[in-house]
């Protein structure tokens, strides 16, 4: 994968460079090429591994174009830009293809572009930056604009190295991340660092930066009018084109294929579509939580034939032991407190040589659970269909529902008062109702200013495709791509969510509901698609893993001394930011939790504090010390006096 870093405005003066951190950045993610351009209004420093193909090279300033691009990510699309464009096949770099594409169609080039990207251009003639991020930031995009430069970067500790971007702690995005959000709109937990939100363009121009969104989530798409089955077939027809493109631009295939519907969806898909001896996968086990072992899910997967698994057992995982490390990569907290777990399947990915890793990442959010079904269906008051749905689902679920509603009125209503005194059932604590929210009490967050792009979709008696909409835009969504980034960049491969197609998505928010909702099933459109192609086991399963007892084990195994110390004193500290009381009321119930039983609610907790104090008091990581692949001595000196 291509990274790149640099400045436009003016070029960069050796004695404003953190040469050191900006070479161990580079090396970290692109092992042994690594290259730098200035020239007069700008520099351009870029890194590639070497045995990846020429087309990933970003494109540096010649007297013909007198243009400057660096580009990160996948065009699904390359081939037919090529061909419209009139540009020769397969030797065509990105950097060339985003050049010409300017060239034909100015800064509306992004509406071209399908796939994930990042990309930023400088055009010498009109002395104009220009920045975009793909429709749902899968591939992020960082810069800075300060005085006469606009810096920019594919990572937060890019920016770093330049001196002029000083490393000051966000305190409001430290406080949102108390309160379970990511930073605000376009803001990182670097006060000088900004991320370009997803589906944005950035113009740069005379030392000023104006944002545009290019793309935003659909809000005015009618139902579709096909009939189901056609509905499947097209489903296939655009799941297969997702999968595809990237696919065959691998040379090492991984894919994370963890039992679940979602990725064993994409595993098995791609092991139709392609004549090759195996596929490899990397699937976590849960050799000490049966209940959660997903292990017969996957050997069902493998066992359909030409699909090689290599097994992780995540019970025996140090939960907290890769947290300097995450840290450090993710230039600041996550929110994302599986990494403590998953990590270790990007590990196993990179000692399979990776080069592209595919991930079921999201297929939640983008082929919809269809909750909004059955809201539909209570408010159109058609019972029998609702409670068919509820009872297909889950039928203890079904049997309280139907209990409440039948008690809902006299004179029945008199035997749920007297059920409820004779049988009070547990009340949850309003912490736990809150979930792993710890923000001090009197702190109140500015409310996010509204996204002026996303309007009321046009047709509010459509409840699940309002819920479905909204999910797709959560601007989490772009935040998890960030994090997911963070982690593969420096295992030197690329991520593919091929539920993310944009026209995947676009088609299944025009679904009705009961196309993605019946007979009991969430995401019905996907298992019908993968009928003869998914094990039935799978196909039809309906539980979702829960690591969280898993965590909780390791906690008290690998890391008890680390949390006694969090809770008794360090925490104590920081009494100014964090609500000390729900922090000891999470203590106290960890103390007595069962590790068998799966406790969300303890092991994000413990991962926030510990992640967020373990950060706030070494911002730039200093204490981890990352282990740096050999970079060659002829090309590591070429690199440093090219900078002299």
């Amino acid at each position: 994968m291509c990274i790149f870093a640099g400045a436009f405005g003016a070029p960069l003066l050796p004695e404003t460079i953190d040469y050191e951190n900006l070479i161990v950045e580079f090396t970290l993610r692109s092992t042994d090429c690594l290259s730098v351009t200035h020239w007069d209004s700008g520099s351009l420093f870029s890194g590639l591994r070497s045995q990846l193909p020429q087309k990933e090279a970003s494109e540096t300033p010649t007297p013909s174009t007198g243009m400057a691009v660096a580009f990160s990510g996948f065009l699904a699309n390359k081939l037919e830009l090529e061909e419209e464009l009139g540009l020769e096949r397969e030797i065509t770099t990105y950097g060339t293809l985003i050049a010409r594409a300017y060239q034909v169609w100015g800064q509306d080039l992004v509406s071209h572009l399908e796939g994930r990207f990042a990309f930023i251009l400088w055009d010498e003639n009109a002395m104009i930056g220009i920045a975009a991020r793909d429709h749902f930031g899968q591939t992020p995009l960082y810069y800075s604009s300060q005085k006469d430069r606009l810096y920019f970067g594919a990572d937060v500790r890019m920016l770093l190295a330049f001196n002029a971007v000083q490393p000051v702690v966000n305190q409001k995005s430290v406080q949102r991340y108390l309160a379970k959000l990511p930073p605000a709109y376009g803001e990182t937990y670097f006060q000088e660092v900004r991320s370009l939100p997803a589906g944005h363009l950035l113009i740069w121009q005379h030392g000023e930066v104006r944002l545009s969104r290019y793309w935003t989530t659909p809000v005015d798409l009618n139902y579709t009018e096909m009939p189901f089955p056609q509905q499947v077939s097209h489903f296939n027809r655009l799941f297969a084109k997702a999968i595809k493109p990237a696919f065959s631009a691998s040379r090492a295939p991984v894919f994370f294929m963890s039992g679940g519907l979602d990725s064993s969806s994409i595993t098995a898909t791609a092991r139709r579509l392609f004549d090759v001896p195996k596929i490899q996968a990397v699937s976590m086990i849960l050799s000490e939580d049966q209940r959660m072992n997903e292990q017969g899910d996957q050997r069902a997967v493998s066992g359909m034939g030409g699909i090689d698994v290599l097994e992780i057992d995540g019970s025996k995982l140090d939960y907290l032991g890769s947290l300097d490390q995450i840290l450090y990569e993710q230039a600041g907290p996550t929110l994302a407190a599986g990494l403590g777990l998953s990590i270790h399947s990007h590990l196993a990915a990179e000692s399979l040589g990776a080069d592209s890793v595919f991930d079921g990442h999201g297929g939640d959010e983008t082929v919809s659970y269809g909750y909004g079904r059955l809201f539909e269906l209570q408010r159109d008051k058609l019972w029998l269909t609702f409670f068919y749905e509820l009872f297909r689902a889950d039928t203890n679920s079904a049997l309280i529902h139907l209990y409440n509603f039948l008690t809902s009125k006299p004179p029945l209503s008199y035997i749920r008062k007297a059920t409820m005194l004779a049988f009070p059932s547990r009340e949850i604590h309003p912490f736990e109702k809150s979930g792993p929210h710890f923000l001090a009490r009197d702190i109140e967050l500015s409310p996010d200013a509204p996204d002026p792009y996303y309007t009321t979709p046009p047709h509010p008696e459509r409840i699940e495709q309002t819920n479905h909409i909204s999910a797709i835009a959560d601007p989490l969504q772009s935040f998890a791509f960030e994090t997911l980034n963070n982690v593969a960049s420096r295992r030197q491969y690329q991520m593919h969510y091929p539920l993310w197609d944009k026209d995947l998505v676009e088609f299944c928010l025009s679904l009705p509901a009961a196309s993605k909702r019946r007979h009991g099933y969430d995401r019905f459109i996907l298992r019908e698609a993968m009928r003869g192609i998914l094990a039935e086991q799978v196909r039809t399963k309906r539980r979702k893993c829960d690591f969280s007892g898993v965590a909780l084990n390791s906690l008290r195994r690998d890391s008890q001394e680390e949390v006694d110390s969090l809770f008794q004193s360090r925490l104590s500290q920081y009494s100014d930011l964090i609500d000390l009381e729900k922090s000891a009321y999470v203590y106290s119930k960890y103390k007595t939790a069962d590790t068998g039983v799966s406790n969300g609610f303890l092991s994000q907790s413990i991962w926030k504090l510990t992640s967020l104090t373990r950060w706030i008091e070494d911002p730039m990581s200093k204490a981890y010390k990352p282990a740096l692949p050999k970079v060659r001595p002829r090309i590591l000196q070429s690199f440093l006096k090219r900078q002299s």
